[in-house]
């Protein structure tokens, strides 16, 4: 069958932009997961379809180690946005009480936005400090990560 070269050729449909967001949290081994479990909830509160970069087969096992610009060319097709969380060692301190001592640690958080697509920063960096001992990580990544987490929702929701 012969087309006539009147009709306008079919244009190719553009490929959808995925929506879902994937998290990635590196550095400090001892808050990885409480930062990550924080930053997924407060994302999801916020309506959207999230999942932790580790979990993801496209960055499985790479997610913690990997920079910004890898994750974001093996996330092409499988993620709309990344969210990397980076916690960078501080210090620490001895704290002496009621009999007892234990060890404060103090990090920074830094939270990054990207557009997979484009590999381009949404936003402007999140940073936050966090003092901790082992008994109330979780509570205080809750804490420090609230308000980072705020700024890249309202980042993604301004894109």
């Amino acid at each position: 069958m012969l087309r006539d070269p009147a009709q306008p050729q079919p244009q190719p449909q553009p490929v959808a932009r995925r929506n879902n967001i994937a998290v990635a949290v590196q550095g400090e081994s001892a808050l990885n997961s409480a930062i990550a479990e924080a930053l997924t909830s407060e994302l999801t509160s916020a309506g959207f379809e999230v999942a932790n970069a580790d979990d993801m087969p496209a960055t499985e096992g790479v997610a913690g180690n990997a920079s910004a610009g890898a994750l974001v060319n093996r996330l092409r097709g499988h993620a709309g946005i990344l969210v990397v969380a980076r916690i960078e060692p501080a210090g620490e301190r001895e704290l002496h009480y009621m009999g007892r001592t234990d060890t404060a640690y103090s990090s920074r958080v830094n939270v990054v936005v990207y557009d997979v697509a484009s590999g381009s920063p949404i936003g402007s960096r999140a940073s936050g400090s966090i003092e901790y001992t082992s008994l109330n990580a979780s509570q205080k990544a809750e804490q420090v990560i609230g308000p980072l987490a705020e700024k890249a929702v309202q980042a993604i929701k301004n894109r």
